[in-house]
């Protein structure tokens, strides 16, 4: 509560609308990712057509190509930073608006979906960008936590929700009321921006998008935090795409039939995912944020252990859903730890940040297929001890580097 007092009205304004935007990105994500799917494949879309479309969704994962161009836009250009959200958020109700029209045109799905996740990525990048401005370092991890629930809820109505809905009114109706329901309360609770940005050096204006992009690189590559860094994220990134990637495919191992795997992991993780994004959240507003990580990567790595453990033996039903509901929230605490940690450490510059971020999007792509190759083998015991591994480099960095010691 302490936290919300502080905040001031325009504080909370954006607060709000970094939340409705949370929600929005979790349901187009979700929504791509799964529903469009299975309408594709209700419709007559072979596996192997729909193959391309991951393709597509690249750009959430490369966002950081977009963020110089976004920023100079914003900064150099003066262009409205409302005109632009307005923009943006008209754009993916159309984009996932029309998704539910398509019917066996592969090319026109591909750039849909293609142009959808370029636009999320940008209103990505624009709420980070607002977010760095707007609220100061210790109050970072509070407004990540609740972008964690908002995302969370989204995911809801883009996978759940919308199924019930296209399975009463059709494909059309449940991606046009969905979209539609969200964007509008979006829209209406949106605050009028001014052109905020953080103090820049006069010779920034004379630089391209690309010659930015091209420095951000190189200044990160030559920074002294720089391998530290990648190692953290690594420590992070490893254990949590492999171990939930590969986590339904563990629980049929297992024996476990759909439904009760719903029941235990599913339905329950959602919730305890989120409670931890807020535990998460409220730690990094108390202690520093090397203390939070190293904390977070133990608390997980102790999770992973519990899933080596249930390798090994095989235990109840109940005794399982505490281990998935024990991993899904130190899950949460461990993620929003870690975008708290990023959010200090790019020290408002929205450019550093959104590359930090895509970093993590691109090792999660690489080690999700790793994790798959060693699933399929049925090495469920190493997996599960190099998740565990992979933990300590970043346990050490939090422990031994100065340089992250004294952020925040």
């Amino acid at each position: 509560m302490r936290f919300f007092k502080n905040l001031t009205k325009e504080q909370i304004s954006i607060q709000i609308f970094i939340f409705c935007k949370a929600v929005i990105a979790g349901l187009v994500l979700m929504g791509v990712n799964s529903s469009f799917f299975g309408m594709l494949y209700e419709r007559g879309i072979t596996l192997k057509s729909m193959s391309v479309i991951p393709i597509a969704t690249a750009p959430y994962s490369l966002k950081f190509l977009v963020s110089p161009y976004i920023k100079n836009l914003i900064c150099v250009k003066h262009f409205s930073l409302t005109v632009l959200v307005r923009i943006t958020q008209i754009t993916i109700f159309v984009l996932f608006s029309s998704l539910g029209f398509i019917k066996n045109n592969m090319f026109f799905a591909t750039l849909n979906v293609f142009l959808l996740t370029l636009t999320i990525s940008i209103y990505d990048i624009i709420a980070t960008h607002i977010k760095l401005i707007s609220f100061n370092s210790n109050q970072f991890g509070i407004v990540t936590a609740l972008s964690t629930v908002g995302f969370r809820i989204g995911m809801l109505f883009g996978g759940g929700g919308l199924a019930y809905l296209a399975y009463y009114f059709g494909w059309r109706t449940g991606f046009c009321v969905s979209a539609g329901a969200l964007m509008l309360i979006n829209m209406v609770l949106t605050p009028h921006f001014l052109n905020i940005c953080e103090p820049k050096n006069p010779s920034d204006e004379n630089q391209s998008g690309c010659r930015q992009l091209f420095v951000l690189i190189k200044n990160f590559v030559v920074s002294t935090g720089a391998i530290g860094v990648i190692l953290l994220i690594l420590s992070v990134k490893i254990p949590d795409t492999s171990l939930h990637t590969t986590k339904q495919m563990f629980l049929l191992f297992k024996g476990f039939d759909k439904v009760q795997i719903a029941n235990i992991s599913q339905i329950p993780g959602v919730f305890a995912m989120i409670i931890g994004g807020i535990a998460g959240g409220i730690a990094t507003y108390k202690y520093a944020v090397n203390v939070c990580m190293s904390f977070s990567l133990a608390f997980f790595a102790s999770s992973c252990a519990l899933f080596y453990w249930l390798s090994c033996v095989n235990l109840g039903v109940w005794i399982t859903a505490f281990i998935l509901t024990i991993s899904s929230f130190s899950c949460g605490f461990l993620n929003v730890v870690f975008r708290t940690f990023v959010d200090k450490y790019s020290q408002k510059d929205v450019n550093k940040n959104v590359l930090l971020i895509s970093l993590g999007s691109l090792f999660k792509l690489v080690f999700a297929n790793f994790s798959l190759l060693i699933a399929n083998n049925n090495n469920w015991g190493m997996l599960y001890i190099l998740c565990v591994l992979s933990t300590i480099p970043g346990i050490i960095i939090c422990f031994k580097s100065n340089w992250l010691k004294k952020i925040g």
